[in-house]
């Protein structure tokens, strides 16, 4: 019988329903001593209590009332209403009421049982030395413990004893990584990869496990699982390549680190969640998917037989304790979970990512020759973050590199530089800007800034779609200060205009510029004739009565002023050009003086319509106002959590 993942009910009478206290079934069938299998009993009474979780309150009353028949009342403190309120949208709050309303025992159940089972296994290897049986089921109990140290010492001692035992190599490499040796678990799985053999362990890796389950409306950087299956196995590296590229969270040294990690996470869902006549069949149970996709959970509470698995993020998946020894035909029975549509997976858990930050940056696109754009890179480099607070002095360096891989798996574009920072004067951050002309296709990129001997980064990926470089549009609207005309008249296209790009941040009391191109406009015998609209509105609540913006445009001064205290306002006017350089393309640009305005995001739209033909196409772009010493963080973006751009057209 298959097993699948249990979404987050949304009926309580279901919750209620799938509680119980069946018996877990045993680990293995292929016990061959007395030791093993009184192991193998312990264990299994260890786990029947492990991560029980009770109502804070009158624990010794909940805990004699925690019986099958009376499950239900471990919820009444209602720490699971939010669910039948909510459903799934609401998990993070669900973690939230977990841990404010549940605490676990002290001592927590099921530990003599856990030392009991333990010793077992140790002798059962002492008397049967070269039993891989034996040897499997005291790696499982020592990653249950986490007791790295001794997971790598008996690995060893079995790599000694069984030089191509595979599940020894997976061992002592899942324990190195779990202490940050990241080179010597790579080490070890290579040798994982020669006992095991290249294609078993394609198998084994597959990227699949880690991919959106099939194509969903929501559309992500990376293709689904069930179309990466049906792709050609050249296509499939390419995929594959373009993947862990993209995922690397320290392009700057030569091992992947997610990659790694996914390999340790599959080892621990191999070892842990042990599948009889099947060596690395965990990684196929409900818990071991959910394992390999996110990583160690931050906390696991068992209420009768169901686990609920909650991650820092807000991540909360439930899933059941009977049966999750079993394999499913996961690829069969896909789990239709929000969670694998939007989020697929996270390298959240890893303590190098959460030592990264979030590095706001934006791209403008710009119609180029044939069917290529030039990409016009801004973005907010934290040198504060990244450099405050330590004990280093004097000027330091901060290596930023960006890169940009088509959707093939190839470099596009790539720089490389290193920007000196004098720590005694620190700015809150600095900007940079970088320009590339990349041709048509589904492209990713990246900015990466670090410094070294602090172990700091921080890093944003963005997804930059070039599609169209006909028909009427206009192209993304690039913000920045102090923007001048060139040669002193109209502007014919965006690289006629000089600007300071911005990301997103702009200083208070301080002019923002916008640049823009328009394209295909409709000629008279005179020339172009066109409006131009620009929209501005505050996206949050405040006591001001509404919002005062200057406007500098073609030598003009325009007031938008919001009497009504909306918080929008807007101004249009109208323009004429003679005919550019190429035919019905115009550039222009303006000033915005917002002097006054609180700290804030607000939203800018721009409008461009045609007066000869009607047409009308337009574009929108947030912005945030910041005091001047501002740190410029934001939260780290997973892979599967950035969104995808258009292309610069109405």
């Amino acid at each position: 019988m298959s097993t699948r993942v249990v979404n987050v009910p949304r009926s309580w009478q279901r919750l209620i329903g799938i509680l119980g206290m069946g018996s877990l079934p045993l680990a293995t069938s292929q016990a061959q001593s007395p030791a093993d299998t009184a192991g193998l009993l312990a264990f299994r009474r260890y786990e029947a209590g492990s991560h029980t979780a009770v109502p804070r309150g009158n624990e010794r009353a909940m805990i004699a009332a925690a019986t099958p028949r009376d499950a239900d009342r471990l919820f009444s403190g209602g720490a699971l209403d939010i669910v039948e309120r909510d459903g799934l949208d609401r998990r993070d709050q669900l973690r939230a009421a977990l841990a404010r309303n549940f605490v676990f025992l002290d001592p927590p159940p099921g530990q003599a049982d856990f030392l009991t089972a333990l010793k077992a296994f140790r002798d059962a290897v002492a008397s049967e030395p070269r039993n891989r049986t034996a040897w499997r089921h005291l790696f499982m109990a020592l990653a249950e413990s986490g007791d790295w140290v001794s997971l790598a010492a008996e690995a060893q001692r079995a790599m000694r004893l069984i030089p191509e035992f595979t599940p020894a190599h997976l061992a002592l490499g899942l324990a190195r990584v779990r202490q940050d040796d990241f080179d010597g678990g790579a080490s070890s799985f290579r040798e994982a990869r020669r006992t095991l053999g290249g294609g078993a362990w394609e198998q084994f890796t597959a990227l699949s496990r880690l991919l959106q389950p099939r194509a969903y409306t929501v559309q992500l950087r990376h293709v689904d699982a069930a179309t990466f299956e049906r792709l050609p196995s050249e296509r499939q590296r390419q995929v594959t390549e373009r993947y862990w590229a993209l995922a690397d969270p320290r392009p700057r040294t030569v091992l992947n680190e997610a990659e790694v990690e996914y390999h340790a996470r599959l080892a621990y869902a191999a070892l842990r969640y042990l599948v009889p006549q099947n060596e690395l069949g965990g990684v196929d149970t409900p818990r071991g998917r959910i394992h390999v996709r996110y990583g160690p959970a931050e906390r696991i509470y068992r209420f009768g037989s169901l686990y609920w698995w909650t991650y820092e993020d807000g991540t909360v998946f439930a899933m059941p304790a009977v049966g999750s020894y079993s394999v499913s035909t996961y690829r069969d029975n896909v789990v239709e979970d929000s969670l694998l549509v939007h989020a697929p997976m996270s390298w959240n858990s890893m303590s190098l990512v959460k030592r990264t930050l979030g590095l706001p940056a934006r791209a403008a696109r710009f119609r180029a020759s044939g069917d290529s754009m030039d990409v016009v890179l801004a973005a907010t480099l934290p040198t504060a973050a990244l450099i405050g607070n330590s004990d280093l002095g004097g000027k330091l360096p901060l290596d930023v590199r960006v890169d940009v891989t088509g959707s093939a798996g190839q470099r596009l574009y790539e720089n490389v530089r290193a920007e000196s920072v004098d720590s005694e004067k620190l700015p809150a951050a600095i900007n940079g800007s970088w320009l590339a002309r990349l041709p048509a296709g589904r492209h990713v990129l990246r900015v990466h800034a670090e410094q070294v001997d602090l172990e700091r980064a921080a890093r944003t990926l963005l997804d930059v779609t070039v599609d169209s470089t006909t028909g009427f549009g206009m192209s993304d609207i690039l913000l920045g200060s102090e923007a001048t005309a060139v040669s002193g008249s109209l502007p014919a296209r965006w690289r006629d205009v000089r600007v300071a790009p911005l990301s997103q941040f702009v200083i208070m009391d301080t002019p923002l510029s916008l640049v823009w191109e328009v394209y295909d406009l409709q000629s008279e015998p005179e020339g172009l004739r066109f409006r131009t609209s620009i929209a501005l509105r505050r996206t949050f609540k405040n006591n001001l009565p509404g919002i005062v913006a200057r406007v500098r445009a073609n030598l003009r001064d325009l007031v938008m002023r919001d009497a009504s205290g909306t918080g929008t306002v807007e101004v249009s006017f109208e323009q004429r050009r003679p005919p550019g350089r190429v035919a019905g393309v115009t550039a222009d640009y303006v000033s915005i003086n917002l002097d006054g305005q609180p700290a804030g995001t607000y939203r800018l739209e721009l409008r461009i319509t045609d007066l000869v033909s009607g047409r009308t196409t337009s574009r929108e772009v947030p912005f945030t106002l910041v005091p001047r010493d501002a740190p410029a963080t934001e939260p780290a973006v997973t892979p599967a959590a950035d969104s995808t751009g258009g292309s610069p057209r109405s």
